[in-house]
């Protein structure tokens, strides 16, 4: 009789799975997957199968323990490893992804998908010209590879490589003319090389192709917005409305934002803070930028930094709330003055990222404003860089920051100069208040001016973003 590890199922039980799977009946593979790995434990196609059936149905933490079984079971199964990585990568480990492509690639060095899931993942990593040469491997061992010559054209364009971008784009689409995507990330590199009219037609051909891509109705609205401020294509703007309307009317939950580009031009009322679904996309992206320290452009943090410095005269340690706390780029700096330290975020990403810092003694996925009016704690200092960019009227926050602080408690805090009115949007879709405005509400909520620095926060497309520093003290 063979012993279990010698056990497996029919060919028969085998092909049925497989067909299931291959068929998109994705339930019924994952019901016959568990039946069969409960017979027949040691079965390491059954553990494969499971995994990418769990991985399809979006259970992604049960798909990685499946498989990982079947790499444990077979290591020399190629498929396997590349499997066990693509669960990594939308587990966001990233790390652990890259080694299970890389012994899928020792295992079989032609294998051109590990290849171009490698570059995906060092992309994530923010190793970019490993993950054009990763691309660029994949395209060598399999020259009609489209998706290949995809995303090694949004590593070239990341890289600012432009032209080279725009000719991985298209012969991305000469492999594939209905590759949508490509399209809209053409348009995206001509529109920076300058050449509005071929990125218009590309947008063009992306919404043709996918007439519910939203992204690409977003890119095409920003492309006539910076057209429309030619006075002589005044006419672009209505048509800038209608993109951003229709991607809209497509996504309402807009994480690309739409909602924010139509309060700016005037066609929607200004919401009272960021959209929770387009501010947590942009912070996801950031979030990694800020964990590998590849943002070099960002000195918000540096500035609050010297606030502090300039106004902290406490003896001893304090309570200190980091509101907005990020990926935790204050953490360090704060933690030696600490007697408690407490961090509040809405973007799970950035928590995540803070977390590793292991400088705080709580963190806390929640709104800002309803962390401060729930929480029973008194802080000595609650600081808030580069959170008032996602709220319209201060008046709120300031209040409940008030309420929160001690006698005499400090509040440290950043906001986007505005020069033209008390509130506005700016072109990057952050609110921007005046000083004036900070002022009058800091006199009508008694609190004192201890400190003013005005400084770069950071640039944006080469465009310093001018900010304003505040330290203000609570009255008795």
């Amino acid at each position: 009789m063979p012993s279990a590890k010698e056990q497996s199922p029919s060919q028969s039980q085998h092909n049925i799975l497989l067909e299931h799977y291959q068929s998109g009946h994705y339930n019924d593979a994952e019901k016959l997957a568990i039946s069969l790995t409960e017979q027949f434990p040691y079965d390491q196609f059954s553990w494969k199968v499971l995994g990418a059936a769990l991985k399809k149905i979006g259970r992604i933490s049960e798909s990685l323990v499946a498989s990982q079984k079947a790499v444990e079971i077979n290591p020399q199964d190629i498929e396997a490893h590349n499997n066990l990585g693509n669960t990594l990568q939308e587990l966001g480990k990233l790390e652990e992804a890259e080694a299970s492509y890389r012994q899928a690639i020792v295992l079989k060095p032609d294998f051109a998908v590990a290849h171009n899931n490698l570059g995906n993942t060092l992309k994530g990593l923010g190793k970019l010209e490993e993950a054009g040469e990763a691309y660029s491997k994949a395209i060598i061992l399999k020259t009609d590879y489209d998706e290949a010559h995809n995303n090694l054209g949004v590593t070239l364009q990341k890289l600012g490589k432009l032209e080279e971008a725009e000719a991985s784009y298209r012969q991305a689409i000469v492999l594939k003319p209905d590759f949508a995507v490509a399209h809209n990330n053409l348009g995206n590199t001509l529109k920076e090389l300058g050449k509005l009219e071929e990125a218009e037609a590309s947008y063009r051909q992306a919404i043709e192709l996918e007439p519910n891509y939203a992204e690409a109705y977003y890119n095409l609205g920003a492309l006539y917005l910076s057209m429309g401020r030619n006075f002589k294509e005044r006419g672009k703007i209505s048509e800038a409305v209608k993109c951003f309307e229709q991607a809209l009317k497509i996504y309402p939950e807009d994480s690309i934002g739409a909602t924010l580009e139509l309060a700016r031009l005037g066609h929607k009322s200004m919401p009272d803070k960021t959209p929770l679904s387009y501010m947590q996309n942009f912070y996801k992206t950031k979030a990694k930028a800020y964990e590998l320290g590849i943002d070099n452009k960002y000195f918000g943090h540096l500035l609050i930094e010297n606030a502090f410095k300039q106004t902290h005269t406490q003896q001893g340690k304090v309570d200190i709330l980091d509101l907005g706390c990020g990926a935790g780029n204050l953490g360090r700096f704060l933690r030696p003055y600490a007697r408690t330290l407490d961090g509040v975020d809405l973007s799970p990403d950035m928590l995540q990222v803070a977390e590793k810092t292991e400088q705080y003694n709580s963190l806390h996925k929640k709104d800002l404003a309803k962390y401060l009016d729930e929480t029973s704690i008194h802080y000595d200092m609650v600081i808030a860089a580069a959170v008032m960019v996602h709220f319209s009227n201060l008046e709120e926050v300031f209040s409940l920051v008030n309420d929160t602080l001690k006698v005499n408690g400090k509040f440290i805090f950043s906001i986007f100069e505005g020069t033209e009115k008390d509130i506005e949007l700016n072109s990057s879709l952050f609110y921007v208040h005046s000083d004036n405005y900070v002022r009058t509400l800091a006199n009508d909520l008694n609190f004192k001016i201890i400190y003013r620095h005005q400084g770069i926060h950071e640039y944006h497309k080469e465009i310093p973003i001018s900010t304003l520093i505040y330290s203000l003290q609570k009255g008795t």
